[in-house]
């Protein structure tokens, strides 16, 4: 069986195997999203070295590496078990599971929340940041250049931003 047809500028929708998902981010415009999205991510969480980290939705473990190299302890779930499979072989030992819960299509019933609604659903779990990324709309030519250019306007629009991160500081438990 073949896997369907994927447009190769974004990983959206996406369907197909594992390893060809990952392989997008060694392509240039995915290694550009990539980049742009990982230090979104480490802004967000901020200083983590010791901590324990939940990679929700962690697919292939990029960003679980990109943490775990920062010192953290990172868990991953994700419902796909062939992205298990590659996260696993990239972070031996860190906790991976596969939640059967989420078990459908990887990326098929994504739903896309807005900043209210991540801010929302963090607020009862204590304080949060929320940073937004990746303002340029796939491959546009000179990606070295515009593509920065683009990320630093960006900074004055957030909520154009497609890549959103919040991250929760949970305060220690008492006892």
């Amino acid at each position: 069986m073949t896997a369907p047809a994927v447009h190769r500028d974004t990983p959206a929708g996406w369907a197909g195997p594992a390893g060809e998902y990952d392989r997008w981010f060694d392509e240039p415009w995915g290694r550009y999203a990539f980049a742009v999205e990982a230090a979104t991510v480490l802004r967000a969480a901020g200083a983590i070295e010791g901590t324990r980290l939940l990679d929700a939705g962690c697919g292939t473990g990029r960003f679980g590496t990109a943490l775990a190299r920062r010192g953290s302890l990172v868990v991953g779930v994700d419902p796909d078990a062939g992205m298990l499979a590659t996260a696993r072989r990239r972070l031996p030992g860190r906790g991976l599971a596969n939640h059967r819960r989420l078990r459908s299509g990887v990326w098929c019933p994504a739903r896309f929340l807005n900043r209210a609604e991540l801010r929302s659903l963090a607020a009862p779990h204590g304080a949060s940041t929320l940073r937004a990324g990746l303002f340029a709309p796939g491959v546009v030519p000179a990606l070295g250049v515009l593509g920065p250019a683009l990320e630093a306007l960006g900074t004055m629009a957030p909520a154009l931003g497609a890549f959103q991160v919040i991250a929760i500081d949970r305060p220690p438990a008492d006892g």
